[in-house]
């Protein structure tokens, strides 16, 4: 009788110890519920891997200019680099901070040839019905001083500073817009692209001719 007792007193400890362990790996998985949208803005660098808490993404090699894939993570302090395929040199690390049940822009930005930087936005998802929702990253030194964008009807949304964002813009669906600097002409904006009830992010580069391009980037 005391063998048998010891024997279901273990399977029952057994079981217990079974269903506590389940039911944290589904907390561990309810968890992730912070969407990182991954972006490579430095010009001219080779395609990047992307590494959270040492661990490569399972996604396509984030392009200049381009998003990767949305990733999940769990809220809380994550590591994160950005990696050239091959090569054992790490273009830029970094600690972040993630808020539950947000969604957040990763940002790599610099020089091809200089110290390169990551940078987390948080995103505003919210409902903005027949207007546009705008927001600007700026990513060049040259722009730092003297510089701002105009409306077609001439509001003024202004230009952060480097590696920073702007807050949000309301402005009209369809509308162009207009970059003035220190030197040099306007620069036109076509907002053939910037749909309503749509939130945006768009940032400003040079390539090596030294031209103003400019990008945006939907996230809702």
């Amino acid at each position: 009788m005391k063998i048998f007792n010891s024997i279901t007193f273990v399977l029952i400890i057994a079981v217990f110890t079974g269903l506590v362990s389940c039911t944290k790996d589904k907390d561990a998985e309810a968890v992730k519920n912070v969407k990182l949208l991954i972006v490579n803005a430095v010009s001219g660098i080779d395609d990047q891997e992307v590494y959270i808490d040492n661990k490569k993404l399972d996604l396509s090699l984030v392009e200049y200019g381009d998003a990767a894939a949305e990733v999940t993570v769990s809220s809380g302090a994550h590591s994160l680099a950005f990696k050239t395929p091959g090569v054992d040199t790490v273009n830029a690390t970094t600690r972040i901070a993630v808020e539950a049940n947000t969604s957040q822009m990763v940002f790599l930005t610099g020089k091809r040839e200089s110290k390169k930087y990551v940078k987390t936005f948080v995103n505003d998802k919210s409902n903005v019905n027949a207007k546009v929702k705008l927001r600007i990253i700026n990513t060049e030194h040259i722009m730092m001083i003297g510089t701002h964008v105009k409306t077609a009807d001439g509001v003024t949304l202004g230009f952060p500073s480097l590696h920073e964002a702007s807050v949000y813009h309301l402005v009209d669906a369809g509308s162009d817009l207009e970059l003035n600097m220190r030197w040099g002409k306007p620069f036109h904006i076509s907002g053939a692209d910037l749909k309503a009830g749509k939130v945006y992010t768009m940032w400003f580069y040079m390539n090596d001719a030294w031209e103003i391009k400019y990008r945006f980037l939907e996230h809702q």
